[in-house]
């Protein structure tokens, strides 16, 4: 009984960190469409409009940035770049920063 309750908790114990581990790429690879996506249909539009849009995005995928943080250039297309960390603690024991960074220029 105890065994199998050591077993469960291991199990209970890898999944909960892999989820809180992954979920920061979760956030990066989400917003990363979104932005693209964005980017590439941008044309026409204000630079309101894309801020907006941007935020709006922002907040959907919970990544921690704030207007200024976000670059808009326009060329013949909105470029936007934007760089964040994202920091996940493990019960105080394992502390892993994550830093990540978007910049549409590189789209073809």
């Amino acid at each position: 009984m105890i065994k199998r309750f050591f077993y469960i908790s291991v199990v209970v114990l890898i999944a909960y960190s892999g989820v809180q581990l992954g979920m920061p790429y979760y956030h990066y690879y989400g917003f990363k469409s979104d932005i693209e996506e964005l980017s590439k249909v941008s044309i026409n539009f204000r630079p309101k409009d894309v801020a907006e849009r941007t935020m709006e995005i922002v907040r959907r995928h919970n990544v921690p940035l704030e207007k200024d943080d976000i670059s808009l250039i326009k060329n013949e297309r909105y470029i936007i770049m934007a760089s964040w960390e994202e920091t996940v603690d493990l019960f105080g024991v394992y502390k892993k920063t994550y830093v990540f960074s978007i910049d549409t220029s590189e789209l073809h």
